[in-house]
């Protein structure tokens, strides 16, 4: 949303400056982007220099050079009884500088607006609530945006009673994210013929690499085909954990073009390490919630299961340990300073919790356990993530 905002706005100033529109019957751009200095969102940022760069030809005549700082701060305003947020408050600013061989623009924006997200389920359970809210604006106080999640044909008369009152809605923008939809869906029906419908399509590794190679090249930073395969393989379909480690190398990249495989390896495997940590630490004091959120947010694959086991196992045993000395002393922060290898500060929270959540028997339970599921992953690899992941499940649990 936010990086088709500023694109779009940038093409509209370029096509001012007298270069050819986007979607003209000549179908081309016509500029050289010569130079493009932008300071604040990284993420928006290296968003619209990678469409621009696309849209460049380094034989046009008409350069451009833009220059300015682009700031976007998204706050969560309300939550449901999960936690999670169920309303966001967006704001962008924007100053940017367009400069051409004979023209100057200048721009600034500020923008803020409310984006509500709803699940299907939610809507249909209190429909009346939801058109309340729609039709009355009390929903929101600024400028409002709308996401309905896991869209069906279910939702369809939801959306026909939208359309059909769409002179009371003219300010909100409501964006429904579906699965597939087959030809014959009555939603893609309507969205195809009244309203606007896009089609996504999931990325796969030729797709990545391409991307991959787009960024490393922009960037002047020299990796191996071999190592960019690693690199996708590493995301396993992802883009957004993808861009994450793309970011990382540029940064270690900042004085240099040029990055090993040994320090390619180093410097993947460290994120990967510090996830199956928070992993782990977040099952064995029985969060579920961001336990079943992390393993959502990355991308473990077969491979990574024997280093989840051994981490688990060597935690297991460090809390076994500890919890036999508390036993014995009944002192929480006198075991915790003892603790050989010491304990950190930022450990001691999640370390105490885990302390009092468990007992010697159930932790010598989970340490023959997961010796077992260590013993199955060897045996069948290519099942070895789910059984890992059902471990940790039920043990969060």
């Amino acid at each position: 949303m936010k990086l088709k905002f500023f694109l779009i706005t940038i093409i509209l100033f370029l096509n001012s400056c007298g270069y050819t529109p986007m979607y003209s019957s000549a179908n081309k751009t016509d500029f050289n982007l010569e130079k493009i200095n932008l300071k604040g969102d990284e993420f928006i940022i290296n968003d619209i220099t990678n469409n621009l760069n696309n849209l460049s030809k380094t034989n046009s005549k008409k350069s451009i050079i833009i220059e300015g700082k682009i700031l976007y701060q998204k706050t969560s305003q309300t939550k449901n009884l999960a936690g999670d947020t169920t309303q966001y408050r967006l704001k962008t600013t924007s100053e940017l500088t367009i400069k051409s061989s004979n023209q100057e623009l200048k721009l600034n924006m500020n923008e803020n607006f409310d984006m509500k997200n709803f699940d299907e389920r939610e809507i249909l359970e209190n429909q009346d609530n939801f058109f309340e809210g729609i039709f009355s604006g009390s929903l929101f106080d600024e400028d409002k945006f709308v996401i309905i999640n896991q869209a069906t044909d279910k939702i369809v008369k939801v959306i026909e009673i939208l359309i059909e009152k769409k002179e009371k809605i003219k300010k909100i923008a409501i964006l429904l994210n579906a699965n597939s939809l087959e030809k014959k869906s009555k939603l893609r029906s309507i969205f195809e013929k009244k309203l606007i419908c896009v089609p996504f399509y999931i990325d796969n590794n030729e797709t990545l690499f391409k991307f991959t190679e787009t960024f490393l090249k922009q960037k002047k930073i020299n990796i191996s085909p071999f190592n960019i395969n690693f690199l996708v393989n590493k995301c396993n379909g992802d883009r957004r954990n993808l861009k994450n480690e793309l970011l990382k190398i540029e940064m270690f990249c900042l004085n240099k073009r040029n990055i090993t495989d040994d320090e390619l390896q180093k410097l993947v495997c460290l994120s990967e390490n510090k996830s199956i940590n928070e992993l782990i630490d977040c099952c064995l004091v029985k969060d579920e919630k961001n336990t079943i959120n992390i393993l959502n947010d990355n991308v473990f694959n077969n491979d990574d299961s024997i280093l989840i086991t051994r981490t688990f196992l060597n935690k297991l045993k460090r809390i076994h340990k500890l919890i036999l000395n508390y036993e014995e002393n009944r002192n929480l922060n006198e075991t915790i300073r003892n603790a050989k290898p010491p304990i950190f500060w930022k450990e001691k929270p999640i370390v105490e919790k885990q302390i009092r959540t468990w007992k010697p028997d159930l932790i010598e339970k989970l340490i023959v356990d997961i010796n077992e599921i260590e013993l199955q992953i060897k045996k069948n690899n290519t099942n070895s993530i789910n059984l890992i992941s059902d471990f940790i499940l039920n043990t969060a649990a």
